[in-house]
């Protein structure tokens, strides 16, 4: 082997191998980079290249680079916008690195040419690696597809076995990992064994990619199709500019699903939904079914409250809330007991009765706050309707529930006090008598299934504890009447008025002390006595003992300064990490949400093509469906992006450019990708584009199965960091207190 040393202005790469013989173009956009390329263009054109081990690394060390590079030629340098340089090269030599300067404003490496010697096969041996791996690129290339029929025919012609695998090398598409290790192959034995082993491997690797994908198309086919139908859908529901109904129908199903009710209830939701589905959403029947759904949906079919059964507590409460009325509230405590011993039996119905300001309805707010139940309050006072309690017929015009239903929907529970306030003051007319349909609420034995005519599902009645007050008891029909327990609330006297402003209940209870506590307690006490009785001596003589325990006295030592100070440090590398780790998750929070939402944009444009749209006007169609959603707050950062290429087409960039600017912009391989499709078929016409989209939507599916699946495994390894870091700050809750009342 010969060696050459020479010292060149070096690139770091990232995420791409260059091999001696071949023809590529790259990027640059790091400031060394670029002064490096610019050193070797007022030079002799040469540069070196050295690989990257991870792509991530800003700044590598030489430690994070490959010790094999390539010597290229730069054939051409092009400047691009936002300060990006495209570089095109041609690999002449392999080469070691032997020292790295770290030099402003651009590296330069100590490298040495590596060349290999030559060696003697006998031909029969050259003839078959010749064959061998003539036979593996052809297979290949039958599976593959990535490579055209003339570069093969070209590739098969040539007759020296060395010259064919390097060219293979070059052209055979391949990670950048695997390039490096042909790279670092000197002598034609190695390359051959790599270049073979690589081939034999992706030709496996396509087999079962094959075999995955014909089983996958078979399990996909159909939830394809529904997903492209529902596209086509929504896109003529927005053309003829009718609102989509889907978002609605979905999110009934979900809160239908979490619903705690009965089956009957749940299957007559069911066909509601269904109905619902099936409306036209501009027609004026998907408007009352709508707010139906939403009524049904929002009742507390199953959903209860647990009652307290705290006999003393209710009592403190009532107490506490109201002076006097003593005969009132061990009425109200028998009613209680009652229902403690019956176990929420059909207990009587309340009815209060008294003049205004005796605190009727305060009453039955402490009674609700003694038993824990939400309390609601009804008021019917001028109630001349029985709709008002039954509800109206959905099918007429301002339909809507009736205030039992709406009492118990604002309470969100099926068993709360309902408190029906002014009872005696509800009236009759032509449209029905308002008290009669109290008979039915009140009944103990009708009312476990209510029918109110806008729901028109049976609601159970019998968990909720209804109070009514009144003024006038006459005034209240006699058959409902008899469905309640009165309750007389006599007036205040003026002398009982002024002592309730004034009277007050203050329980004052000693504090419960420890042993510690009471120790230091009863030493405080000796001390002070100690001091009384020795005021005159000029020395204070403190007590030794106490009883059978010898006492000891110390002087405290404050040390709280040096903890507060090392809390203060740890807080703030805390906070420092924290941040990091913020803004390194905001970028891949952005990246994992471009990559979510690329299958759905490559569906929308094969969508909008599909209906002969160009590639621009589909663009914008896409971006403008966008901005509708934007409004309700959804911000997302690829279609702000292709917002951004909109604006830039306005402003003069050519079509092409754009698409390429969007996918550097985005900065992630498959929008790249997608930019350099579009901007390619814009130059050689847009035929076959649409079947293009289509591979690259089932491609984007699959890849975004394949990244859900990875995030689920990496998820439990993600979990240590912040429980180390809870952990850390529990034990510095712990630690501190007990080091604050340390005394030495």
């Amino acid at each position: 082997m010969t060696n050459q040393v020479n010292i060149l202005p070096m690139i770091a790469l990232r995420g791409t191998t260059v091999l001696p013989d071949m023809i590529v173009h790259f990027d640059v956009s790091r400031e060394k980079s670029i002064r490096a390329v610019e050193a070797a263009m007022l030079h002799d054109q040469k540069i070196f290249l050295l690989t990257q081990k991870d792509p991530e690394v800003e700044i590598p060390e030489l430690t994070d680079l490959y010790q094999v590079g390539t010597v290229a030629y730069i054939k051409q340098v092009v400047k691009l916008p936002q300060d990006l340089y495209r570089v095109l090269v041609e690999g002449l030599d392999r080469a070691e690195v032997l020292g790295l300067e770290q030099e402003e404003p651009y590296l330069k490496a100590e490298c040495e040419i590596v060349t290999a010697q030559e060696e003697d096969y006998p031909e029969p041996v050259k003839d078959a690696m010749l064959r061998s791996i003539r036979e593996l690129f052809q297979r290949y290339c039958r599976e593959s597809g990535k490579v055209s029929k003339d570069l093969v025919t070209q590739i098969l012609n040539i007759e020296d076995v060395q010259e064919t695998i390097d060219q293979i090398a070059v052209n055979l598409p391949m990670a950048y990992q695997n390039k490096q290790k042909l790279l670092e192959a000197v002598s034609l034995n190695d390359r051959y064994e790599i270049l073979g082993a690589l081939l034999g491997s992706e030709i496996e690797v396509i087999h079962i990619t094959k075999d995955l994908q014909r089983k996958v198309k078979s399990h996909i086919d159909k939830n394809q199709r529904e997903y492209i139908l529902r596209e086509q859908l929504k896109t003529i529901r927005e053309e003829l500019g009718e609102e989509n109904t889907a978002d609605d129908i979905d999110e009934f199903k979900k809160q239908l699903k979490e619903l705690d009710a009965s089956d009957e209830v749940k299957e007559k939701i069911s066909k509601e939904i269904s109905r619902f589905k099936g409306m036209a959403a501009s027609a004026a029947e998907a408007t009352v079914q709508r707010g139906y759904l939403e009524t049904v949906l929002a009742l507390p079919w199953n959903k209860k409250s647990e009652d307290s059964e705290d006999l003393e507590n209710a009592w403190k409460v009532l107490e506490e809330g109201h002076y006097g009325l003593k005969e009132v509230k061990e009425r109200i405590m028998e009613f209680l007991a009652v229902r403690k011993l019956t176990h929420k039996g059909k207990s009587p119905i309340l009815c209060l009765v008294g003049p205004p300001g005796t605190g009727k309805t305060s009453i039955a707010r402490s009674v609700a706050e003694a038993m824990n139940k939400k309390y609601v309050r009804i008021c019917l006072g001028g109630v001349r309707d029985e709709a008002e309690i039954r509800g109206h017929r959905k099918t007429y015009v301002g339909a809507m529930p009736g205030r039992i239903t709406v009492a118990l929907k604002e309470a969100g529970v099926s068993n709360p006090l309902m408190l029906l306030d002014e009872i005696d003051k509800t009236s009759s007319d032509y449209k029905g008598d308002t008290s009669a349909a109290l008979l039915e609420v009140l009944d103990p034995e009708q009312n476990s299934k209510f029918n109110d005519h806008y729901v028109e599902i049976p609601q159970d009645l019998s968990e909720v504890l209804f109070i009514a007050t009144a003024n006038d008891p006459q005034s209240i029909p006699r058959p409902l009447m008899d469905r309640m327990e009165v309750i007389e609330i006599s007036s205040y006297t003026e002398n009982e008025k002024e002592q309730a402003a004034y009277q007050c209940v203050v329980c004052v209870y000693p504090k419960k002390l420890s042993g510690e506590e009471k120790i230091k307690k009863t030493v405080t006490e000796n001390m002070k006595k100690a001091d009384e009785k020795q005021r005159e001596q000029e020395t204070l003589i403190l007590p030794e003992r106490l009883g059978k325990n010898e006492i000891r006295y110390y002087h405290p030592f404050n040390n709280r300064g040096m903890i507060v100070l090392t809390m203060s440090i740890m807080i703030g590398i805390l906070l420092c990490a924290l941040q990091k780790q913020n803004e390194k998750k905001e970028l891949e929070d952005r990246k994992k949400q471009m990559l979510k939402d690329y299958p759905d944009i490559i569906n929308k444009l094969t969508l909008y093509l599909g209906a002969g749209m160009t590639v621009k006007r589909a663009w914008r169609k896409v971006t403008e469906g966008y901005a509708r959603e934007k409004e309700e707050g959804k911000k997302r950062y690829a279609y702000e992006e292709m917002i951004q290429t909109c604006h830039e087409m306005d402003s003069g960039v050519t079509e092409s450019e754009s698409y390429e600017n969007f996918g550097r912009r985005c900065d992630v391989q498959v929008y790249i990708r997608l930019g350099a499709l579009l901007s390619q078929n814009l130059r050689k016409g847009t035929k076959g584009l649409t079947e293009l989209l289509k591979l690259e939507s089932i491609q984007a599916f699959e890849e975004r199965k394949a990244q859900a699946k990875r995030l689920g495994e990496e998820a439990g390894t993600k979990l240590l960091l912040p429980m180390f870091l809870m952990l850390a700050v529990v034990l510095v809750i712990v630690i501190v207190p007990a080091f604050l009342t340390l005394q030495i």
